[in-house]
């Protein structure tokens, strides 16, 4: 059933989607957005569907209408979808109704590279929509429970936050060409697709292997935290207690200066960079007793957290135009500063009977930078 109010059209049935595709097949671009139970399709579903013309906003009841084939040729063709943030929406498409958005227009990343460096400033849709269009969007409902019974004031949100993309594509891709940013910012639209099916797919951990070598970078941070600790003389007047470990915070700024100026060294800090000028065996043994903290604390002891429960595989946040070089940036967790020995690579695995292939280019910047 198809319900008629003066902002939004709300369809309900599978039957009304093929005149809702027929009405979209004709429109160069349509604000598509989503609401969704949960923030990953592995947790929850698509509850609207939200897709907005010039003219016209349709708000699709995913629960009710349950089958979206009727879309799939006008989401995988036709009009340009613009979205915000739409590696998002999908990610929900691809996994749970198997439709692949194309062609796109973020808004997000058009925002972002327009920006070319200003990290600061905030890309929500809320935030893009008053810098560019000088409105207000009112986001209460945001965060309110799209599992149940919806609300007036729920569906009228929807709308709006679709109907809103149309007149802020117009504004952004406006400024992109006057900034010849154009050719850019479609290089990375191009790229949404791919990274959003590259995060579904994830990557297998062998948590086995991976827990042996957390014991065995454990056990060489305490012999490198016990050769840190022979240099320092112990304090005046305490006698060493066998088995209670370092005497020192190792961790602790304060703790370290005071400890090498019981050596006649003065440092002015403990960053990288100070302790790789004095020449003294403590600030070697320093930086490996740092460089084992961190693969314990940043990767050995944190990573299997990221697994998730119902694929066995660890499923990296990719982000795009988040550093000046133009590269990904990885969080959640950071998998592309994975440490380069082979220990640690050799603990991703591909499933039984694929096999990984590995690529990299070589000195990728400065070969653009020459053509």
């Amino acid at each position: 059933m198809e319900e008629r109010t003066q902002d939004y059209r709300l369809v309900t049935t599978a039957e009304d989607l093929a005149a809702v595709a027929k009405t979209l097949q004709g429109a160069e671009a349509i604000g598509l957005d989503l609401e969704t139970t949960a923030l990953s399709p592995r947790d929850g579903g698509v509850r609207l569907l939200q897709l907005a013309t010039l003219e016209e906003t349709f708000v699709v009841d995913v629960f009710e209408a349950g089958d979206l084939s009727p879309l799939t040729e006008v989401l995988e063709g036709g009009p340009v979808k613009v979205g915000h943030n739409l590696k998002f929406d999908h990610q929900f498409l691809d996994a749970l109704h198997g439709v692949s958005l194309s062609p796109l227009f973020d808004t997000m990343l058009a925002a972002q590279v327009l920006d070319g460096g200003n990290y600061a400033a905030s890309y929500s849709l809320e935030s893009v929509v008053e810098r560019y269009l000088d409105e207000s969007l009112d986001k209460s409902e945001q965060r309110s429970d799209w599992s149940g019974m919806l609300s007036e004031a729920q569906l009228e949100y929807a709308a709006r936050d679709a109907a809103v993309l149309l007149p802020l594509h117009e504004r952004l891709a406006a400024s992109l060409e006057e900034e010849e940013l154009g050719r850019i910012s479609r290089i990375e639209f191009e790229a949404v697709g791919t990274i959003a099916k590259m995060e579904l797919a994830g990557v297998k951990l062998d948590v086995a292997r991976w827990k042996e070598l957390e014991v065995t970078v454990r056990e060489r941070r305490d012999r490198a935290a016990e050769r840190l600790e022979s240099f320092f003389p112990p304090p005046e007047g305490v006698l060493p207690l066998e088995g209670l470990g370092p005497r020192l915070n190792l961790n602790s700024p304060k703790q370290i200066t005071d400890a090498f100026q019981t050596l006649g060294i003065e440092l002015p800090d403990t960053k990288v960079w100070t302790l790789l000028k004095v020449d003294h065996p403590a600030a070697k043994a320093l930086l490996e007793y740092r460089e084992l903290q961190k693969k314990l604390g940043t990767y050995l002891e944190t990573y299997p957290g990221f697994i998730s429960p119902k694929t066995g595989r660890i499923h990296a946040n990719f982000l795009q135009c988040r550093v000046p070089t133009g590269r990904l940036a990885c969080a959640a967790p950071n998998i592309q500063q994975i440490p380069h020995e082979d220990e640690f690579r050799r603990c991703f695995v591909a499933e039984d009977g694929n096999t990984l292939v590995i690529a990299d280019y070589s000195q990728i910047e400065l070969r653009i930078l020459a053509e």
